[in-house]
């Protein structure tokens, strides 16, 4: 897809032009001060891409504009081969409605007591639209524009606007916002997701109580194992009926019964000291618990498998420690903004001088000084 040019090139204003005038003879220092858009419009392109409006010397005169839609700091950056850039920028936080805008207005003044004027102004090609922000007043678009100036002597000064070049402070805003947004849902699913793990897991004191309530499964088998086996022995009802029809016995094992019907018989004895009586069983199991309502070991061991050691997984108020807080976020946020700050504090130092070593001697003093060699 083609490029589409937004902003036409700027025109010094003559006032611009004075002060600039005033810098390069070393008559005081050149503030830039701020950055307007403006509905008022002087320059665009027609349909065939053709510029229409006022003539460049009908624009030099003018000293102001008819409306001031929303403002900007400025930030300049160090001298680079005689050039600064100057940069205005434009975001839509806290924004309510759309803006359209047809130009923007530069402004500066000398030292800081001097009288602020419109240096130069910007024309855009069409009625561009810096959008309005989101419900929650949040940045969500970012409009940026970089004034270049190279100053070959003071009578001479040419100005260009470059919309190409690093990351601006709008966009950066913007850049930051996102992030924000992103890692503020990041920690908010690892938060929701750890606290599910953990409802999942059983509770180790209610895990203790309910096997606290269960039979031992070694006390079980010890009791068993001093029992008589029910294949081996005879119930009482099995006794009983087995002894009621002895009546009609004419003898036993040769014993022949006497005048009351009863026959002595030798019974070998039978030591039932190892067996248990029906009362003594029953007792005993009914302290019990029933096999089928019971987790025998392995089950209890298979299923505790499965569940996180307290000493390897984190509580919910642990794992929200271990994620960036908002405070520790925002605190990011404030040093960037501090830093824009300092740049935007920061003003071009230009002296004149008669020869070019002192002119460099004077630039190399720091990244915002400039000497100017008079020819």
């Amino acid at each position: 897809m083609a490029y589409k040019q937004k902003f036409l090139d700027s025109i010094i204003t003559d006032a611009g032009r004075h002060v600039l005038l005033q810098a390069g003879a070393g008559e005081g220092v050149l503030i830039y001060t701020r950055a307007i858009m403006s509905s008022q419009s002087v320059r665009h392109l027609d349909a065939d891409d053709k510029p229409q409006g006022l003539e460049d010397e009908e624009i030099r005169k003018i000293t102001k504009l008819d409306d001031n839609l929303k403002e900007s700091k400025l930030t300049i950056a160090p001298v680079d081969n005689n050039v600064i850039t100057i940069t205005g920028s434009w975001d839509n936080k806290q924004q309510a409605d759309d803006i359209t805008f047809s130009t923007i207005g530069w402004f500066a003044r000398i030292n800081e007591n001097g009288q602020e004027v419109l240096l130069a102004i910007t024309p855009t090609a069409k009625p561009e639209v810096l959008a309005a922000g989101s419900p929650d007043h949040r940045s969500t678009e970012a409009i940026t524009c970089d004034l270049d100036m190279a100053i070959s002597n003071a009578a001479k000064v040419e100005m260009t606007v470059d919309e190409a070049g690093l990351v601006k402070r709008g966009e950066m805003q913007v850049s930051l916002t996102k992030i924000k947004d992103d890692l503020d849902k990041e920690i908010a699913d690892h938060a929701n997701s750890l606290s599910q793990q953990l409802d999942s897991k059983a509770n180790k004191n209610d895990v203790n109580n309910a096997l606290s309530s269960k039979a031992d499964k070694t006390d079980v088998n010890n009791a068993l194992s001093s029992k008589a086996d029910k294949s081996n022995t005879y119930s009482k009802q099995e006794i009983d009926s087995k002894f009621a029809n002895t009546g009609g016995v004419k003898s036993v094992n040769g014993n022949k019964p006497d005048a009351g019907g009863n026959v002595n018989v030798n019974i070998p004895h039978v030591d039932l000291s190892p067996y248990a009586k029906t009362t003594d069983v029953n007792n005993a199991l009914s302290g019990k618990a029933d096999k089928s309502n019971t987790y025998t070991k392995q089950d209890v061991d298979n299923r505790l498998n499965g569940k996180a050691n307290n000493g390897d997984s984190y509580l919910k108020r642990e794992a929200d420690g271990k994620f960036v807080t908002q405070d520790t976020f925002n605190g990011r946020i404030n040093d960037h903004e501090n830093r824009l700050k300092f740049l935007e504090q920061n003003a071009m130092l230009g002296k004149h001088f008669a020869n070019e070593n002192d002119a460099k001697a004077w630039s190399t003093k720091g990244s915002n000084y400039i000497g100017i060699v008079d020819n």
